[in-house]
């Protein structure tokens, strides 16, 4: 188990930056994920841990040992890949092995420690199967045990789950969760997939074009995000905006915007008023949170026309449009029950108590429910 510091982390290449002054502080025993999009410096940050790259600047630190400058095999540290790269002539018990024997470990230590991750990972009725034998989730698990049967101080996780299907991605995060509780280790995991990231971690760096977005537990990040980019980015979909110019109207704050004028609610308009007159702003709201009219209590109104809609199940998507084809078009996700058809007449109420507000350079100044305890 280890600590792991990033101090000021960056990767330059000739023509483009990777990662930018990167500062991440992961305790012990930690479930972290890097989050986001593709480009966004994840995988760099990952490879520079591992040693697979050096970075331009900065420190790294696991523990209290400096070591971007110390060669991979010296960190004691594990990675698991996107690619499953099983050996396929070797057994289970051979692949989960290998690393063990390259080190020149006795035999009956090396069978000890397969025996005990291929335990651990529910694999041990497979130990003389080959690749090719095995489903996808198999293949991953045995993935993982390679990497378990090292004793590593810090588990790294390139994507591990995205060559699978839907159902075995499902199955295979509950098998993570259960092992990291289980080994009780500190694991850096990077994907690009929200639900993923909100189910796996007890932490989430949310990472675009090299920066830190943000970092903190699911929760937070989902109900206060720091910015329009991370609401946009967490959820299913993402949070919806209405972006205008903060103006007064009878002397009260209103977002003036391509579908109409909005007149704030009065949380929302005692922090607009913080903020310039005639900047720009935006309003935003989960998808979830909307609801059919009429609106109950303080808050906004919308008024649309149905442009899409998609039944899933036990929610239906319901896109809306607030001023002709062309305008600005917002999701709703509401209950199947009431049937809408495109090109009606839609409005929807958007609670207060919902409603978060942005300002022009995209940072939260108001809005979102405290995380729960």
């Amino acid at each position: 188990m280890a600590s792991v510091s990033l101090q000021g982390i960056e990767k330059s290449y000739t023509r483009f930056t990777a990662v930018r002054s990167l500062d991440l502080d992961i305790r012990d025993g930690e479930f972290v994920v890097l989050l986001g999009p593709s480009g966004c410096g994840k995988t760099t940050t990952l490879n520079m841990i591992a040693g697979l790259d050096t970075p331009t600047g900065g420190q790294i630190r696991l523990d209290d040992r400096r070591v971007d400058q110390v060669p991979p095999h010296r960190r004691n540290v594990a990675m698991v890949f996107q690619s499953i790269a099983l050996y396929p002539h070797m057994t289970v018990r051979e692949n989960i092995g290998f690393p063990l024997r390259m080190q020149k470990m006795p035999a009956a230590e090396v069978r000890t420690r397969v025996d005990r991750a291929a335990a651990l990972l529910r694999v041990e009725s497979m130990l003389d199967r080959k690749p090719y034998q095995l489903s996808g989730g198999q293949r991953q698990r045995v993935a993982i045990g390679r990497a378990v049967v090292r004793n590593p101080d810090l588990f790294l996780f390139d994507e591990p789950l995205s060559s699978l299907d839907a159902k075995l991605r499902t199955d295979m995060r509950v098998e993570l969760k259960r092992l990291h509780r289980s080994l009780n280790a500190t694991f850096i995991y990077v994907t690009h997939d929200q639900v993923e990231a909100m189910t796996l971690a007890d932490r989430i760096a949310v990472m675009s074009g090299g920066n830190l977005l943000q970092f903190a537990d699911p929760d937070t990040i989902y109900r206060r995000p720091a910015s329009m980019e991370v609401a946009d980015f967490i959820g299913n979909p993402g949070m919806n905006f209405l972006r205008g110019t903060l103006q007064a109207r009878d002397g009260a704050p209103a977002l003036h915007t391509a579908g109409g004028i909005y007149e704030l609610p009065p949380a929302l308009a005692a922090a607009a008023r913080a903020l310039p007159a005639g900047s720009q702003a935006a309003i935003g709201i989960r998808p979830e949170a909307m609801a059919p009219a009429p609106l109950s209590g303080d808050g906004l109104l919308l008024q649309g026309q149905v442009w899409a809609v998609e039944p899933v199940g036990p929610d239906q998507f319901i896109d809306v449009v607030t001023a002709g084809e062309d305008g600005p078009r917002l999701r709703a996700r509401l209950p199947p029950e009431r049937r809408y058809e495109v090109g009606a007449p839609i409005a929807l109420a958007l609670p207060a108590a919902h409603l978060y507000l942005f300002d022009a350079a995209g940072l939260r100044v108001h809005g979102g429910q405290e995380p729960r305890t």
